[in-house]
């Protein structure tokens, strides 16, 4: 009878570890897999990510399958013009895996969602507006922060791309330019080495933005009080205070 028992436990460990790696391994292994038979260095000039975007194929809004399209609400009439007029990425299951800022990989910048996860689990093409321009601001900051003596390492990416579903349900602003691929969220750490992180290290990333990256060609979401920073390509000066 013990042995029974323990055989049963035994049993039910192996299904649990099972539906572990199913759920959460698959990725690491095909993470894993992956660098091990491609060449996946760190990326740290702005031609390097040419060179990644280079090696992906992409499409047009209307070459998306309809069933994609309304899964991710894309289809909708407040997005659909704008939407139509972007470059798709076509994301293979091993372009996830791709550094594109430092090593920071496209996976990073996407939303973690059921297509993401149908893409890890069967292979299914995932499509973003994932905008090299943004990919650009965002390593020009790091190198900027590394050239003042300060420690890049403690900022920390939150977001990219969103699909107007995700956007919606995560309460992000109704014309967001996660949508549109043209935005990364960061949350700051203590750049500036002084053992906190407040908003000394928060000014320091903001100025940059202001007087380096961003400017006048893009938008800074300043957040006070919190640890977060906005900034996207949208090709024109946008400045605001609240989420």
């Amino acid at each position: 009878m013990k042995k029974k028992i323990v055989y049963s436990l035994l049993l039910i460990v192996l299904i649990a570890l099972c539906l572990l790696f199913y759920l959460y391994g698959k990725e690491h292994y095909y993470q894993w897999r992956y660098d091990q038979n491609n060449v996946n260095q760190t990326i740290t000039k702005a031609s390097q990510i040419e060179e990644v975007f280079a090696t992906i194929k992409t499409c047009k809004y209307h070459d998306i399958p309809q069933n994609i399209r309304d899964a991710t609400h894309s289809s909708k009439t407040a997005y659909k013009s704008k939407l139509a007029s972007s470059t798709f990425l076509k994301l293979k299951r091993d372009d996830l895996f791709k550094k594109v800022v430092r090593d920071y990989r496209l996976k990073d910048f996407l939303s973690r969602d059921q297509l993401y996860a149908a893409t890890i689990n069967s292979g299914s093409i995932y499509y973003t507006t994932l905008d090299k321009k943004v990919l650009k601001k965002f390593l020009a900051l790091l190198d900027e922060l590394d050239a003042s003596g300060y420690d890049s390492n403690k900022i920390y990416l939150r977001s990219g791309h969103r699909h107007p579903k995700r956007n919606y349900y995560i309460g992000g602003a109704s014309q967001s330019r996660h949508i549109y691929g043209e935005a990364v969220d960061i949350r700051i750490g203590d750049i500036n080495g002084d053992g906190t992180s407040n908003y000394k290290d928060k000014q320091l990333v903001l100025d940059l933005l202001e007087h380096k990256i961003i400017g006048n060609t893009g938008g800074i979401g300043l957040y006070p009080g919190t640890k977060a920073v906005h900034f996207d390509t949208r090709g024109h000066r946008a400045r605001w205070n609240t989420y």
